[in-house]
């Protein structure tokens, strides 16, 4: 499963391996987009959060969570390739943000 959960305001560091249709691994090249996107459900136009992958990892900051509110949240990984093609290497999975207690 893909479904990813984060205490609110917590540092997490994703790593993301990428294969192609061979399974051989590909790395992002420089024109590509990989796009990290969080929002509060499918049907919702603008996300939550949205990270710009540019290696073979990526991480969620303190201050891209902190003003969440608790609660499921909707992500995926697309991948946009220099051609035009365009991959969704993650299908939408659950992002649930959870209660802290020392904040």
């Amino acid at each position: 499963m893909n479904d990813i959960e984060l205490i609110r305001g917590d540092t997490l560091i994703l790593d993301l391996s990428i294969t192609d249709m061979d399974g051989e691994a590909y790395e992002l090249q420089p024109d590509d987009e990989c796009l990290f996107t969080v929002k509060k459900n499918v049907y919702k136009k603008d996300p939550v959060i949205q990270k710009r992958i540019t290696g073979s990892s990526f991480q969620i900051e303190p201050k891209d969570t902190e003003s969440l509110s608790f609660g499921s949240y909707v992500y995926d990984v697309q991948l946009t390739l220099v051609s035009g093609e365009v991959h969704t290497i993650i299908p939408p999975s659950a992002f649930k943000v959870l209660e802290e207690v020392t904040w």
